[in-house]
Formats: C-alpha cells, structure tokens, sequence
C-alpha cells in the first residue's frame, strides 16, 4: 500500500494573516451587500446578479475557511 505523501509548502498555500482574513471576510461582506442591493433594485439586473454570485462563489471556493468561519 502506498503512503501518501505531504504536499510541498509550495502546494499547500501561505497561511493568511488576521489582516488579510478580515479583508476578505469584508469583502464577501461587500458582495453580499451588493447582492441584496441588486435584488431590491426594479427591474432585477440578472447579468449583475450572476455576476456578483459568480465573484462570490471564487471567493468561496478560493478560501474555503470562509464559509466554514461564517457559519
């Protein structure tokens, strides 16, 4: 059976600062504002919206401690 073996620091990522934690968690922060804005907005932009979800949902799936720390 083989051992996996660690990935290489390189592989795993920089560990984030308190700073730099915050500033991401305020801008998901942002884009959430921004996406009730949009929804409340007559006639509903859909391509803004999609937007938005689409940014959000990088976000998301680029720091997944994000979800996981909101929740």
């Amino acid at each position: 059976m083989k051992k996996n073996k660690p990935a290489s620091p390189s592989l795993r990522g920089t560990r984030l600062t308190v700073e730099q934690k915050q500033t991401i968690r305020a801008h998901r922060n942002f884009l959430l504002q921004k996406w009730a804005q949009q929804l409340n907005e007559s006639p509903t932009d859909w391509p803004a919206l999609f937007d938005i979800h689409w940014e959000l949902h990088l976000l998301e799936r680029q720091h997944p401690w994000l979800k996981k720390a909101v929740a």
